[in-house]
């Protein structure tokens, strides 16, 4: 192509062969192909690229043949793209919030709390007359309000308590609820394993025995070059490996990525009201201030603070979930030199394994951090989806995960105009892939059926 000075097959024409229709047909259909596509050139940066092109070759043979073939390969292709982004989308939604269902439920719960302070203010009421403005200025701006000045403060940081704990806490929209369902009973587990269970250095834990399963795959890997001593060490080193790694994630996932409470002393997330910002919402709150503005100040200032908290979570990470897991990982490779030592043997095939795991497990907890960043709400696409694009993308996200996991899936869904938005999609897909990661995780087989049926929608609460 570099001749007739064409980068893509798409832009070739019929000229490019003379008029010879034929061959420039056979040429675009048999020769351009995905696989050829992607080989030829080093100019397509993605699988979602070398699809788009192969979309734009079927339309141009569809100028000329209207062939049933090459319009079910487009077909498939646009909806493996959609796949495609919707993964991606779902991948990069970060910590959020649904911001309008918080200002509507805070609204109606809250209003006579709000124009009550509003009074304070309108009347002068709510700062002592004995108070001037220097005496406000004495008080460090990060410090904590332990006790309110007066009954106009005690009102307001009454209704900021109050709004804080509906913003973190609650069950339908607040930020507790997507930690849950996109990260604690998510894909934390599962994507942190990842690594390892790609190169079989850890086994599931066995209900029924009690105990991690024994590790067979490097049983036979060993069985020619250890003796049968070293076998059960080799075997129990993995298992006590593999419970030492879940206990570490688990650990984080039900100590740390919480909401800081009574019940979650070491939760990071977190809202502090200080005199700082108990300031800002005075100053922010006149007398034609209404509860809309209001709220939107008070949206603002808690996503700075979640933002702190989610930088906190990226720094346990970084300072304690990877030391902990290099700690366990070399305890785990020197378990094994040992090993080779003991049986004098110079062939070492988990070795590289574990080197390999040990990169790959560092890169995969910089994507964990990325899960905590805050979530624009300006990032969604405008693309809908239906439930089908929705449980394909989840087991498309599952597969990342569990690659052996190979379901058929047999749907019935009778609301077939039934559109997701893409700002509900992740919420969705993180449903179906808690279910799939379940099936797989408890079930007996790699490839079960799966049987999905959607009657309707009763609400637009409703959850599945």
């Amino acid at each position: 192509m570099t001749e007739v000075n064409v980068v893509y097959p798409s832009e070739l024409t019929l000229e490019h062969f003379n008029g010879n229709r034929s061959k420039y047909i056979y040429f675009l259909e048999k020769i351009c192909i995905p696989e050829v596509i992607e080989s030829a050139a080093n100019i397509y940066e993605s699988e979602r690229e070398i699809k788009l092109e192969r979309i734009s070759i079927c339309s141009k043979l569809l100028e000329y043949d209207l062939n049933l073939e090459i319009i079910e390969e487009r077909d498939a292709l646009e909806r493996s793209i959609a796949i495609i982004d919707g993964l991606n989308e779902v991948e990069t939604t970060g910590l959020t919030v649904d911001q309008e269902r918080f200002k509507i439920v805070a609204k109606n719960k809250h209003r006579n709390d709000f124009n009550r302070y509003k009074s304070f203010v309108e009347l002068n009421l709510n700062r002592k007359k004995s108070r001037g403005i220097e005496e406000d200025k004495a008080f460090p701006e990060h410090m904590l309000i332990t006790k309110p000045m007066d009954e106009g403060d005690a009102i307001l940081v009454k209704l900021v308590h109050d709004l804080g704990d509906m913003f973190l806490k609650n069950q339908e929209f607040g930020l507790d609820y997507y930690l849950s369902m996109r990260i604690r009973h998510g894909r934390l587990m599962g994507v942190s394993r990842g690594p390892l269970e790609r190169r079989k250095l850890v086994t599931k834990y066995s209900e029924q025995e009690g105990k991690y399963i024994d590790n067979e795959y490097w049983y036979h890997k060993y069985e020619s070059i250890f003796d049968f001593d070293s076998l059960r060490k080799l075997n129990t080193s993995l298992s006590e490996f593999s419970r030492e790694f879940d206990e570490l994630i688990k650990n984080f996932k039900d100590n740390q990525i919480q909401v800081k409470s009574d019940d979650k002393p070491d939760g990071i997330f977190m809202i502090k009201i200080t005199q700082g910002g108990l300031s800002v919402f005075k100053e922010a709150i006149k007398s034609d201030t209404s509860i809309d503005e209001f709220l939107t100040t008070i949206v603002e200032y808690f996503l700075i603070l979640v933002e702190n908290s989610s930088k906190e979570v990226k720094a346990f990470i970084e300072s304690n979930i990877k030391k902990k897991i290099n700690t366990e990982i070399y305890r785990l490779q020197s378990s094994l030199d040992e090993l080779v030592r003991k049986n004098n043997v110079y062939l070492n095939p988990m070795s590289s394994e574990i080197a390999s795991a040990r990169t790959e497990l560092n890169k995969t907890l910089d994507d964990i951090s990325s899960w905590f960043n805050i979530s624009s709400e300006n990032q969604t696409s405008i693309r809908m989806y239906s439930m089908n694009d929705v449980i394909e993308i989840a087991l498309a996200r599952t597969n990342r995960i569990y690659q052996e996991f190979v379901p058929s899936i047999e749907s019935e869904i009778k609301e077939n105009d039934l559109k997701f938005h893409s700002s509900a999609l992740a919420l969705l897909v993180d449903a179906f892939n808690i279910i799939f990661s379940n099936i797989f995780v408890h079930g007996r087989s790699c490839e079960p059926t799966i049987r999905i049926l959607f009657n309707e929608m009763y609400s637009v609460n409703s959850k599945i």
